[in-house]
């Protein structure tokens, strides 16, 4: 599921399915809060998509971004971040925001 899910949230989570894939966070466009989809979409893993605006973003950004969004999360086991197909591919976008990302989720320092 992608995009504005707010209206399903509750259909949803009365479906069988384990995993709602592709959810876009709000400040990428979805217009479900995080902190709702974890609560209305207990017993369920949410696959978030990288949000593609943080491939503009200096690393700086991007940690802070990624720090806010683990405090949301708040060590729960049923959310992951998935590669967005909307990442630029070419140059040294993609590898320097995926890079940031991992560094900002397990505490290194690239």
């Amino acid at each position: 599921m992608d995009g504005k899910l707010k209206h399903l949230a509750e259909l949803i989570s009365k479906t069988d399915i384990d995993v709602v894939e592709s959810f876009t966070l709000p400040d990428a466009g979805g217009n479900l809060p995080l902190e709702e989809a974890l609560k209305v979409w207990k017993g369920k893993t949410i696959a978030a998509n990288i949000p593609a605006f943080l491939a503009l973003q200096n690393s700086d950004y991007i940690k802070q971004y990624i720090n806010k969004l683990k405090e949301k999360i708040n060590h729960q086991d049923n959310f992951s971040l998935q590669y967005s197909e909307d990442l630029p591919r070419s140059g040294t976008g993609l590898k320097k925001t995926l890079l940031t990302i991992a560094s900002a989720l397990y505490g290194g320092d690239r």
